[in-house]
């Protein structure tokens, strides 16, 4: 790894942010540890990090801190208060995806608190976060790359800088319209193979390793086909990503179709599914167990 370990701050240490902050903590960063569920938090003490109390003294003696709450709402309300200990010219790299709105401002928020920010959504889900396999989506001033690629390389296998703040929430949520209908669309077959009696374990075979058989294919269908959806991405976050894209596409005049169609499965696979995998959107279309098959 490149470049000095300064002490960090991760605010928000869920699936992904958990696995983020022990890589660090692994690679040898002191790193300070915040989550509203303490527990969390303090679960990461065997790999070297300590548990903040609160998010304010998480931020205040660390030269970077990393944002992975659930969206742009709740991190403006945790950062809020929490910026006031920060210290001034520190790095806050925001990770969640928050979309374009949020994220400008977030940016705000640290421009009146004296701290460099850098947009730097990722790309991945639970397994590659705990092998530093992320894509970072990163976007922001040049000069503050120095400092925010250390981190980076510890949780990423790939940093792709995009130009300003925004660029990087932009990509996002573009990439994950692209997820959303890829997942929807593998739904829809797989429960298309089990009403007309067809086998979705073939289906899965028969495009695996053809041009439309995408990695995601065996994924994601293996887990609608055996019922069984452990969280690599929760449900719940695609569906609140999918209303962003469609938010900002609505923004700049796009009438997106099939993104909206697929939020639509999403909430109604939610109540019961939210904290599963999202391959469990599957269940919104399959019928009630007294009528299937």
């Amino acid at each position: 790894m490149s470049g000095p370990r300064p002490p960090v701050a991760v605010v928000g240490t869920g699936i992904m942010g958990g696995a983020m902050a022990g890589r660090l903590a692994d690679h040898g960063f002191a790193v300070t540890a915040w989550n509203r569920d303490r527990a969390k938090a303090e679960a990461l003490a065997p790999r070297g990090a300590s548990a903040a109390a609160t998010a304010g003294e998480a931020v205040a003696g660390a030269e970077v801190v990393l944002t992975m709450l659930a969206d742009g709402p709740v991190t403006e309300e945790v950062m809020g208060p929490a910026l006031a200990r920060a210290r001034p010219g520190a790095l806050w790299l925001q990770m969640a995806t928050v979309g374009i709105d949020a994220t400008a401002a977030l940016a705000g928020l640290a421009a009146r608190a004296g701290l460099g920010f850098v947009d730097a959504p990722v790309l991945g889900t639970r397994q590659p976060a705990e092998e530093g396999a992320l894509t970072v989506l990163a976007s922001g001033p040049a000069q503050l790359r120095a400092r925010a690629d250390p981190v980076f390389e510890v949780v990423g296998r790939r940093v792709a800088w995009l130009g300003e703040v925004g660029a990087g929430s932009a990509m996002k949520l573009v990439v994950n319209t692209w997820i959303a209908a890829l997942v929807g669309g593998l739904a829809e077959s797989v429960a298309l193979a089990e009403a007309v009696g067809a086998d979705p374990a073939a289906f899965v075979d028969l495009v695996e390793g053809t041009a439309v058989g995408a990695p995601y294919v065996r994924a994601k269908g293996t887990m609608m086909i055996q019922r069984d959806y452990p969280p690599a991405f929760p449900l719940r976050w695609l569906g609140k990503d999918v209303a962003l894209a469609v938010g900002a596409a609505r923004g700049h005049g796009l009438d997106l179709r099939v993104a909206p169609a697929v939020g639509e499965l999403l909430a109604a696979a939610a109540p019961d599914h939210g904290g599963q995998d999202m391959s469990a959107v599957v269940e919104a279309l399959r019928p009630p167990a007294q009528e299937r098959p």
